[in-house]
């Protein structure tokens, strides 16, 4: 999962912008962040160049950011159009794109954010396994459940019989 922190002074300068109602910049700051990280997530889960993983670049739509991103204050303002026209941006544009072509937008996240990736796995932080069982270790399965690899189905999950002890 991705999950992003926002340093403090962006929501202080959205809540002195928008005071009233007291909740309203927390909530709408919150409900934009939510927007970004399934973005992010989204953009993750395509795949990304070796060009974007090496500029820390990510490929999402800027129009359903601004539109998803939700609205504050008494005149509507998209919070996306609030945070760029007064640099507290969320995410850099580095490469604009159109909906018209079908290229998402290259963008960054700024230093204003910083990214949690719970999905990464450190290299080195499984063991070199060579048998069913030291894998079965790490992997924390089921003693109860065998796994068997049968031909164009896959892999498939066999219970035990009743009265009959897992290996």
């Amino acid at each position: 999962m991705i999950k992003l922190t926002v340093h403090p002074s962006v929501e202080a300068a959205l809540q002195k912008a928008f005071p009233k109602p007291a909740v309203a910049a927390s909530r709408a700051l919150s409900k934009y962040i939510s927007v970004v990280e399934s973005m992010l997530f989204d953009t993750l889960q395509r795949g990304q160049t070796s060009e974007q993983r090496k500029l820390g670049l990510y490929a999402i739509s800027l129009d359903q950011l601004a539109n998803k991103g939700g609205q504050i204050g008494p005149k509507k303002t998209r919070v996306h159009k609030w945070l760029t026209d007064n640099d507290w941006d969320i995410v850099q544009t580095v490469v604009k794109g159109t909906k018209f072509s079908g290229q998402y937008s290259q963008v960054k996240l700024t230093p204003l954010v910083t990214l949690q990736n719970t999905l990464q796995m450190p290299a080195g932080s499984l063991p070199a396994a060579t048998t069913d069982e030291q894998i079965d270790g790490w992997t924390h399965l089921p003693t109860a459940f065998h796994w068997v690899r049968q031909p164009l189905v896959g892999i498939k999950r066999i219970c035990p019989p009743p009265g009959v002890e897992p290996v």
